[in-house]
């Protein structure tokens, strides 16, 4: 199915279509910053592929879920946490934004590095997420 490591696993009907696909954060440490990739497999032929779709859904709900939850205040951890899934998703423009209004970086500079940084993690974000579409295409 994987070749890595998955924890946190479970089986859950994700799509309500009656048959359960497999979640688990996995790490091949390949193709994408160190972020933890929760994500979904779908069975297709008695084999579990790792299903674009479901995951992009389940990581959006997921993101919606925490802005909700986690208030930013003057704690950096949770301003990076929040960062990271604008990341995750691609939101390049909305996470700029969120840079600018949510975080008063002492130096100029040190905004534009954070910023830098997290154009970066946006590149290797779309590569694992266009990994998945492909194993999907190809099943």
């Amino acid at each position: 199915m994987f070749h890595g490591m998955i924890y946190n696993y479970r089986y859950e009907d994700f799509d309500n279509d009656g048959s359960l696909e497999f979640y688990g954060i996995i790490d091949n440490l390949t193709g994408a910053p160190s972020f933890k990739k929760k994500t979904i497999f779908k069975i297709t032929d008695d084999v579990y592929i790792p299903s674009y779709k479901l995951t992009r859904q389940y990581v959006e709900k997921e993101f919606e879920k925490v802005k909700q939850e986690t208030s930013v205040g003057q704690n950096f951890g949770n301003f990076r946490y929040l960062t990271s899934y604008y990341a995750v998703l691609g939101l390049k423009e909305e996470g700029i934004d969120f840079i600018k209004k949510n975080w008063n970086f002492t130096k100029l500079e040190e905004q534009e590095q954070y910023m830098k940084g997290f154009e970066q993690s946006i590149k290797g974000w779309e590569k694992w997420w266009e990994s998945l579409k492909l194993k999907e295409v190809s099943s």
